[in-house]
């Protein structure tokens, strides 16, 4: 699940960072460059791919694709979408797959659709693959390719491949000059070879029941990356498989992979994620990229580009001296021995959160009491008689008739209190109560999740920030260090309220740097 409420914080501090370019990542340091690119274009866009010649950037958005160089500014190209996914063929044609079709594109006044397939279904591309002069496309009817060349535009489904709805796919060189298409279709991975044919593929060691391919990867070595919810399968040009486990940050769900030789990139709804294997460890990269939603990827090193929420961002290492020491005459580290420990902060925080684990105990053996509790019923009643009666008669008395009347008035009332305890002795044994707790405990152990996570990234952060004023970067003034610093001491403020100023001591002010307090 993605844990966006717990993200604004760090969201909004990826603004300052990225005018600074200070460090966000690794020993070597990075940071994130914006590109300018058209409106509709620029955010949150699915695809994006470089042509290896030229070096030009290609993005598609809701509202068409843009082409630029890799600095910027993009120009519009085409202004029908939204594209679903982008690829460079062999002689530098722009090939854009949509909902409503295929479209070539030489040069902003040279575009034209290209049919796929027959029917409405042949007409949504979903993903495009180009290889060694082979051209390939998934559809929601299947996977057709071509040659590369604007006079091969006539497209043939690929033989031996089923219709069903083509999400994937990528073209693998065999080492031999020869290529093998692999394709994920309704939730499977197919491949096709000119020695096997067509085949449905099972990956070895695969979590059962996780889904079918997230992403396919290939590698001009001839090795294939296929991704999953929950794993990552690896085969080697020589046909060996080998899979490990993806352990991403809490609620994170892989989108895309990039990879390049001793480096991993990793496009999650929860932010851009790097490793130097595929076992990781998994950790975000400098914000703001590593704190929001990145929906595509593409190039590696100085020219990996990502499409975020704030819009497109290209990665710059930060120069450092190779030693990695600090420059000669650099002031000594300062002492940060009053600073508390993460574990520290995480309690602080769960205690201002009202999300110790302690509280979930509690309202369990609660439940688990319950059924010692009688039900209490208390009653009362009230009653009230009036009765009447008339009475006749006569009488002679002494030669005198006498008539006797006799008239009696009677009026009684009655209360009662009755009080009624009741057990249901099974809930001793098992408290329907118990469940909805169980319920409760889930969503509050992914909040918690969720909320610690956040709390990392921002006390990790601030630590190498710390680090980086023991011997600042050149082209970072230490203001601007010192000021983060102090950003993301008010970020772990609002989590522990105002606990964590209480804790520090304050950094030796600067210019423009404004004098650190504790939080109200």
């Amino acid at each position: 699940m993605h844990s966006t409420r717990f993200r604004k914080l760090a969201a909004a501090a990826a603004a300052g960072l990225l005018a600074t370019g200070a460090s966000g990542e690794g020993p070597a340091g990075a940071r994130w460059l914006r590109i300018d690119a058209p409106a509709g274009v620029d955010r949150a866009a699915e695809a994006l791919a470089i042509d290896p010649g030229s070096g030009r950037l290609a993005v598609g958005g809701e509202r068409g694709v843009a082409v630029g160089p890799l600095e910027g500014p993009l120009v519009r190209v085409l202004t029908r979408g939204p594209v679903r996914d982008l690829v460079f063929d062999g002689d530098g044609a722009l090939l854009a797959a949509t909902d409503i079709g295929l479209y070539r594109i030489e040069a902003p006044d040279l575009v034209r659709a290209e049919r796929v397939g027959t029917g409405e279904t042949a007409r949504s591309v979903r993903a495009l693959a180009a290889v060694a002069g082979r051209v390939v496309a998934a559809t929601d009817a299947g996977v057709f390719e071509r040659g590369a060349g604007a006079e091969s535009a006539v497209w043939q489904r690929v033989p031996g491949l089923p219709f069903g709805e083509a999400r994937r796919v990528a073209v693998v060189a065999d080492g031999r000059g020869g290529t093998e298409l692999w394709a994920a279709i309704d939730g499977a991975l197919w491949s096709v070879s000119e020695e096997q044919g067509a085949r449905r593929v099972s990956l070895p060691g695969a979590v059962q029941g996780e889904g079918g391919p997230v992403d396919l990867v290939s590698a001009a070595s001839g090795e294939l990356w296929v991704v999953l919810p929950r794993t990552i399968a690896i085969r080697s040009g020589a046909g060996e498989w080998r899979t490990e486990r993806l352990v991403l940050p809490p609620g994170a769900l892989p989108l895309r992979l990039a990879a390049e030789p001793g480096r991993l990139w990793l496009a999650t709804d929860a932010g851009l994620l790097v490793a130097t294997g595929p076992a990781g460890p998994w950790q975000r990269t400098g914000p703001p990229a590593g704190h929001v939603a990145v929906t595509a990827l593409t190039g590696a090193g100085e020219r990996l580009v990502v499409a975020t929420a704030h819009g497109l961002l290209r990665h710059a290492a930060v120069s450092v001296s190779a030693s990695g020491s600090a420059a000669p005459g650099a002031p000594a580290p300062r002492a940060r021995s009053a600073e508390p420990t993460i574990a520290q902060v995480q309690q602080s925080a769960l205690r201002y959160l009202a999300l110790e684990p302690i509280r979930m105990r509690e309202l369990w053996a609660g439940a688990g009491r319950r059924g010692w509790a009688p039900e209490l019923s208390v009653r009362g009643d009230y009653g009230s008689d009036f009765d009447r009666g008339h009475g006749y008669d006569e009488s002679f008395v002494s030669g005198e008739t006498r008539s006797l009347f006799d008239r009696d008035r009677s009026r009684a009332e009655g209360y009662g209190v009755s009080l009624q305890l009741s057990w249901d002795l099974g809930d001793v044994a098992f408290n329907l109560d118990r469940v909805d707790v169980s319920r409760e405990a889930r969503l509050v152990i992914q909040i918690r999740d969720d909320v610690l996570d956040e709390i990392n990234q921002l006390y990790f952060e601030r630590q190498r920030v710390l680090a980086s004023l023991d011997a600042p970067p050149p082209d970072v003034p230490e203001a601007l260090l010192r000021l983060r610093a102090a950003e993301l001491a008010s970020g772990l403020d609002a989590w522990t309220g105002g606990w964590f100023s209480e804790q520090i001591a304050p950094i030796s002010e600067g210019p423009a740097f404004p004098a650190q307090e504790s939080s109200p």
